[in-house]
C-alpha cells in the first residue's frame, strides 16, 4: 500500500512536506481557532472549557514530540508519517460526531500527538532527502505548509459558515480535506530503500548532548507561551469585538497567508 515506482523529485518531496504540515498542523492543530466561536456559541462552552480543549491538544503535542524522538519505535519514518497523518485526519473529522467534553478532550489529545509526529517525521524525511540532492533551499516550501493549511481551513470554514452550515459540518469538511492530503503525501513521497531504518536515530542523542540545548528549549517554550493564547482565541476575540467583527472571515486567512512566506523571509 502507498508504494510507488516513480523516481523521486526534490520538488515533489518539498511539496509533500508542505501538504503534510498543512494537513496536520495548519488544519489538524490550528483549525480549532476558526471553528471555536460558532462551536462555543452552539454548545454554550465557557472560556475555561474552550481553553481546556485547546490545552489538551497541546499536551498531546508535547507528549507526541517526546515519543517520536525515542529510538524504540519500529518501522520506517514514512510508515509512521502516513499513519500519523491518518490519525490526525480521523480525529479531526470525528470532532463533529461527538458533543461531550471527555470526547472532545480525548480526540484533541490524540490529534495533538499525531500532529507532533507529522511535524517531526515530515521535517526529518524532507530535509534529509533535500540535503542528499543538495536542494536544501526547498525546505522553505516544506515549512510553508503550516500557513497554507491555516489559509485553506479559513477558506473552508468561512465558506461553509456563509452557506449556513453548523459546527459539525465544519469538522467533517476539514477532516475530509486532511484525509485527502494523506493520499497526496503518499503519492508525492515514495518509499526509498534507505527509509527502512527505525524512526529513532543517533541524531536525537547527539542533539541532547550539544551545549545550549537547555537555553534553546527555554526560549522555544517562552515563544509557545507567548503565541498560543492569541493563536487559539484570535477569531473568538475578533467576533467579540464590535468594531472589527466584520473581519472575522478574513483574520485567520490573513494569519495563514502571512505565515506562508515567514520561514523564507526570516531565513
Amino acid at each position: 500500500m502507498f508504494v510507488s515506482n516513480r523516481s523521486e523529485s526534490p520538488v515533489a518531496v518539498a511539496i509533500a512536506g508542505l501538504v503534510a504540515l498543512a494537513a496536520a498542523l495548519g488544519i489538524g492543530r490550528f483549525v480549532y481557532t476558526p471553528i471555536l466561536p460558532v462551536m462555543a456559541e452552539t454548545l454554550h462552552l465557557s472560556k475555561s472549557q474552550a481553553g481546556l480543549i485547546a490545552s489538551t491538544n497541546l499536551l498531546g503535542y508535547l507528549i507526541g514530540a517526546l515519543l517520536v524522538a525515542t529510538p524504540r519505535l519500529p518501522g520506517s519514518r514514512r510508515f509512521w508519517l502516513l499513519g500519523s497523518l491518518g490519525v490526525s485526519a480521523v480525529t479531526t473529522g470525528t470532532m463533529g460526531m461527538v458533543s461531550s467534553m471527555p470526547a472532545f478532550l480525548a480526540l484533541r489529545f490524540i490529534g495533538g500527538a499525531a500532529s507532533a509526529f507529522v511535524l517531526v517525521l515530515a521535517s526529518a524525511l524532507v530535509l534529509d532527502r533535500l540535503a542528499a540532492v543538495r536542494r536544501s533551499h526547498l525546505a522553505q516550501v516544506h515549512f510553508a505548509g503550516v500557513g497554507t493549511g491555516m489559509a485553506a481551513s479559513a477558506l473552508i470554514v468561512s465558506g461553509l459558515l456563509a452557506a449556513g452550515c453548523g459546527w459539525r459540518v465544519l469538522w467533517y469538511a476539514v477532516g475530509a480535506t486532511a484525509l485527502g492530503a494523506l493520499a497526496a503525501v503518499a503519492w508525492l513521497m515514495p518509499p526509498p530503500k534507505e527509509d527502512l531504518r527505525p524512526v529513532g536515530t543517533a541524531d536525537a542523542v547527539l542533539l541532547q548532548q550539544r551545549r545550549g540545548l537547555g537555553a534553546f528549549i527555554c526560549a522555544y517554550g517562552l515563544f509557545g507561551f507567548g503565541y498560543i493564547v492569541t493563536a487559539t482565541f484570535l477569531v473568538a476575540i475578533v467576533r467579540g469585538s464590535p468594531l472589527i467583527r466584520t473581519a472575522e472571515p478574513l483574520v485567520w486567512l490573513v494569519a495563514g497567508l502571512t505565515a506562508v512566506p515567514s520561514v523564507a523571509l526570516w531565513g
